[in-house]
């Protein structure tokens, strides 16, 4: 497939953070530096709130680090950054993340084609190929980019391998 020959432009670190005195539904952007991205995705069982951001590498002045220990301080210290300013009523309770750009599967994020390249996110790009089913939300049928389309996209692949059973 030649979108899997040209690769993909995602450069980004992502970040969970869960708190409290923020209410589901709310995005924040901008800052010029680190976490550009956050948005209040969904209330947990303990009555917290689970917030998820994304930060471009390289851009807006962010620097992250090279090596995975110094990434691990530096992307904790832009998580915990970002909710202060975009959430400043905020508790940070606790904070996760994942650096996509060291990921050796994913070597990035998916979620930026190359310019004139946009069709290499489109579902139809990414049949099964002989034994290999794909799956991932940015490559979903529906909602791509969100933690839904990521199970449609399961789904879908599923299917995929289960008519190749049924082939053999």
């Amino acid at each position: 497939m030649a979108c899997q020959a040209r690769g993909h432009a995602g450069r980004a670190v992502k970040v969970w953070a869960k708190v409290r005195g923020v209410s589901p539904g709310i995005l924040a952007t901008g800052g010029g530096r680190g976490i550009e991205w956050m948005f209040a995705e969904r209330a947990t069982r303990d009555g917290a709130t689970m917030l998820v951001g994304f930060g471009v590498e390289g851009e807006g002045g962010a620097a992250w680090a090279q090596d995975a220990d110094e990434a691990a301080r530096v992307i904790a210290r832009a998580g915990s950054e970002a909710v202060a300013r975009f959430f400043p009523e905020a508790e940070l309770i606790a904070l996760d993340w994942h650096d996509w750009n060291r990921d050796a599967f994913s070597r990035g994020a998916w979620v930026a084609s190359r310019i004139g390249a946009e069709a290499d996110l489109l579902h139809e790009n990414w049949k099964r190929q002989g034994r290999l089913a794909f799956a991932s939300s940015d490559i979903s049928p529906e909602g791509a980019g969100w933690f839904d389309a990521a199970a449609i996209s399961g789904a879908a692949a599923a299917k995929e391998v289960m008519e190749l059973l049924r082939l053999n």
